[in-house]
């Protein structure tokens, strides 16, 4: 049961971001930016490797010139330097601007998802499987199990 308790509370919170991005998408602005360059940083799961995000310039509807860098990371990077992507940006804050590729808008409810659905899924297997069955009865439920043809052991003896 703590399988299944861990996965539904991953699948809530993979929810709750998906609902956050609706909700910014739905209030957002959208503009074309440009890769300026790729931040790099170092990978701690691999010794001489980095990861790559992108830096994005774009300017807002007010004509403010905005610079940012996206949250994900990636090796190998995603994108090019001077590559034109698309951007979503709130008008009260500019800054919290991301890329809107499916990766970008999505890539964390997949990830929560795929991890909360797999828990869920797993342990009801293995409720399942590993179930007890539940105790069979000789008879169908209301029927009484006695012979009620034969004569009771008080009849017998009369006779």
């Amino acid at each position: 049961m703590m399988f299944a308790s861990i996965g539904v509370i991953v699948l809530a919170i993979g929810g709750a971001v998906t609902w956050h991005k609706n909700a910014f998408l739905i209030d957002a602005e959208s503009a074309p930016g440009v890769v300026l360059r790729l931040e790099r940083f170092r990978d701690s799961d691999c010794r001489n490797c980095y990861l790559y995000s992108p830096v994005v310039r774009f300017e807002t509807a007010e004509g403010r010139e905005i610079v940012f860098t996206t949250k994900w990371r990636s090796r190998p990077a995603r994108f090019s330097r001077g590559e034109v992507v698309p951007v979503a940006y709130l008008r009260d804050d500019p800054q919290d601007a991301v890329i809107t590729t499916f990766w970008e808008l999505w890539g964390t409810t997949l990830i929560l998802g795929g991890i909360g659905g797999t828990f869920v899924v797993l342990s009801t297997i293995m409720v399942v499987a590993f179930a007890e069955p539940a105790p069979r009865r000789k008879k169908a439920a209301g029927k009484s199990t006695k012979d009620e043809s034969a004569p009771l052991p008080d009849e017998a003896a009369s006779r």
